[in-house]
């Protein structure tokens, strides 16, 4: 397979679960806006996940100053 593949692969996988994540975001935002009392817990857990995505973001950035990163392929 060749980096191109892999890439669109890799991009498409991406978007996949960029779309399911903002749909469980909605249905989250919907049961939460009818909860008169959150636990921490939740937040924590947000930025838990959060934390992950800025990981993910950050090793893109790294990629492309490296000169590793690969032209948009949207």
């Amino acid at each position: 397979m060749s980096e191109a593949q892999q890439v669109r692969m890799l991009l498409e996988r991406c978007q996949a679960m960029c779309a399911v994540s903002e749909a469980a975001i909605r249905a989250l935002e919907q049961d939460m806006a009818s909860s008169h009392s959150l636990p921490l817990e939740l937040g924590e857990m947000f930025e838990g996940l959060a934390n992950s995505y800025l990981d993910l973001a950050a090793l893109v950035s790294a990629r492309h100053r490296e000169g590793h990163g690969a032209k948009s392929w949207s």
